[in-house]
């Protein structure tokens, strides 16, 4: 699944879990996101897309940073994985671990890894594009 997920992201064409379960190719619709908020200089609330989160997330790492393409892959991991398995996870909390046992499971296998660094690039590409 998540050598899937990575080939989306590079391929450009974002597919839910229940799309590679089932064996689409096709892209569905991904369920409705809920835009999170924030103030401006004004006071009143912005809306923001899931996308612009994650990117002012990762524009939040420091560029001299010598792990950024890292930590740029584990905010992606974690919100992929959040947007999967989220109201699994928001109870216990376990996010974190789960976030850690996949990233561990990726840097074993030498082609997952240069997967999700390709990705890290393209995202730290995105962000700062």
């Amino acid at each position: 699944m998540l050598r899937a997920r990575l080939n989306a992201l590079q391929d450009g064409s974002p597919r839910t879990a229940a799309d590679l379960a089932a064996g689409r190719t096709t892209v569905s619709q991904p369920p409705p996101s809920k835009p999170s908020t924030a103030k401006q200089a004004n006071g009143q609330e912005a809306t923001q897309s899931p996308e612009q989160v994650l990117l002012a997330q990762v524009r939040a790492v420091h560029p001299d940073d010598p792990d950024r393409r890292k930590r740029a892959f584990r905010i992606f991991m974690e919100a992929v994985l959040k947007r999967e398995f989220g109201t699994y996870l928001q109870p216990s909390g376990d996010l974190g671990k789960l976030v850690d046992q996949v990233i561990a499971q990726m840097d074993d296998d030498p082609e997952l890894n240069r997967a999700a660094m390709a990705a890290a690039e393209l995202l730290l590409a995105k962000a700062f594009g």
